[in-house]
């Protein structure tokens, strides 16, 4: 995530997440044991108090950078409290990027990139809750130079790549990646070092006369379910491959690895298909 942090007229520190669908902001007081604490309710007010769940905030230095350090004090039914401390977020400063960079990197801001190079058997395919086959790049308004692709914050480089920079000791310093966007066969790709996806506005419309595909490894074929929506489909999928069907949300709805789904679908409105497997293979379909 990538936050900003201020404190307004002095009187106490706020926290607000720029890249959440919904900005949160979370507002903390001072104390005299050099530390901040979440607070609930309207400042001002006498419904501004501590919150039951505690968090405390503290600033510390570390091998020249600013980090905040957290220490969750929660109240856990039937156990007791239960106390927890980590690094929890690192300051990032400038990042003074040209305009031409910010264009670029803006006409990508909440643009889905769908993954290619998993391989058949990954989970990654499969979306629960949060889990998504694709990673949405965010591009926040009041953080210059700075973008969130997936869930990995990163400092824009140029008009094509983007690198981490977070340092954070223990979990929240970990998974980081560095992202470069390159063009093959007139498609538009988002690499890292552990998978490329393929941008989705490159997705072509999935057709009637589409009776075969024929499978590469590390290239999934994605395509967007158009005309055929409503209809049923019948596969013939080989061993290792598989296919996956998706709604507008990107929910799953269909994977052949799900117990008892048979080998065909009725396709929804407005979803995505794709078909996953080794070199060679080929998966037959029917409409």
């Amino acid at each position: 995530m990538i936050y900003n942090l201020s404190f307004p007229d002095g009187k106490y520190m706020e926290i607000t997440e720029f890249t959440s669908v919904v900005p949160q902001t979370r507002r903390y007081m001072y104390t005299d044991e050099d530390t901040f604490v979440l607070m609930v309710g309207e400042p001002g007010t006498s419904t501004f108090a501590q919150n039951t769940d505690q968090q405390l905030l503290e600033f510390v230095e570390r091998d020249g950078k600013t980090y905040i350090c957290e220490t969750h004090n929660t109240d856990i039914d039937g156990f007791g409290r239960d106390v927890q401390s980590a690094y929890y977020l690192q300051r990032a400063g400038e990042n003074a990027v040209s305009d031409n960079v910010m264009s670029a990197w803006a006409a990508r801001n909440g643009v889905r990139y769908y993954a290619v190079s998993p391989k058949y058997s990954n989970n990654f395919y499969y979306t629960y809750r949060v889990l998504s086959p694709s990673l949405k790049v965010t591009i926040p308004e009041n953080a210059h130079g700075y973008a969130k692709i997936g869930d990995n914050s990163v400092r824009l480089k140029d008009d094509t790549h983007a690198e981490h920079f977070v340092q954070i000791p223990g979990n929240a310093g970990s998974n980081v990646r560095d992202y470069e966007i390159y063009t093959k066969d007139g498609c538009e790709y988002l690499y890292s070092a552990d998978m490329t996806c393929i941008k989705e506005t490159d997705i072509k419309d999935f057709t009637p006369d589409i009776h075969e595909i024929t499978l590469e490894t590390g290239a999934a074929k994605w395509y967007n379910i158009g005309e055929i929506a409503g209809k049923t489909i019948t596969f013939d999928i080989p061993d290792h491959a598989s296919v996956y069907v998706y709604d507008r949300f990107d929910n799953t709805l269909y994977s052949s690895y799900m117990t008892d789904y048979g080998n065909e679908v009725t396709l929804p409105t407005e979803g995505k298909i794709v078909f996953i497997g080794e070199d060679g293979r080929k998966i037959k379909i029917q409409l």
